[in-house]
C-alpha cells in the first residue's frame, strides 16, 4: 500500500498517510525489526536447516518434499511450517529487496512442503499463497 501511494500520488498530498503507514511497518523500527528477526529464525531452525541443506535436492527429486514425509523421516511438524512462515512475513516486512528475495524463497519451500496439505492446513496454505503473491 505505502509503495502505491508513493508512485501513483502526489508526495505533498499522500505524505502525513503515508507517514502513519510507515510507522506501523517494521521496516520503520530497525531495532525491534533485528530482534523479532533473530528470534522468528531460532524459532524456524529445523526447516532453516532443512531448506538450506545438502540433502534438500535428494528429497525433491524422490519426492520427499511433503509435510507427511518429513514428518516421518525428520521429525517437521506443522507448528516447524507455522514458524517458517512466521519469519519469512517478518523479513517481508522489513521493506527491502534483498528481504522479499529471502521470504519469497522460503514460501515457495513451504509451498512445496504443504503441497498436501490444502484440506487439512488451508488457512496456512492460504497464508503462505498470500505472501508468495505480496513477494
Amino acid at each position: 500500500m505505502l509503495f502505491f501511494l508513493q508512485s501513483n500520488s502526489g508526495k505533498e498530498a499522500t505524505a502525513s498517510l503515508q507517514s502513519q503507514i510507515k510507522s506501523k511497518l517494521l521496516m520503520s523500527r530497525e531495532d525491534e525489526a533485528k530482534k523479532l528477526e533473530d528470534h522468528a529464525k531460532q524459532q524456524a531452525q529445523k526447516l532453516l536447516a532443512l531448506v538450506n541443506g545438502p540433502d534438500l535436492k535428494a528429497l525433491r527429486d524422490d519426492h520427499r518434499f511433503t509435510l507427511e514425509s518429513l514428518k516421518a523421516e525428520r521429525d517437521i511438524e506443522i507448528s516447524d511450517c507455522k514458524a517458517l512462515l512466521s519469519y519469512a512475513k517478518i523479513l517481508y516486512e522489513q521493506g527491502t529487496e534483498k528481504k522479499y528475495k529471502e521470504a519469497e524463497k522460503l514460501l515457495f519451500h513451504l509451498k512445496e512442503i504443504l503441497a498436501n496439505e490444502a484440506y487439512s492446513n488451508a488457512d496456512l496454505v492460504l497464508q503462505v499463497f498470500w505472501g508468495l503473491l505480496a513477494c
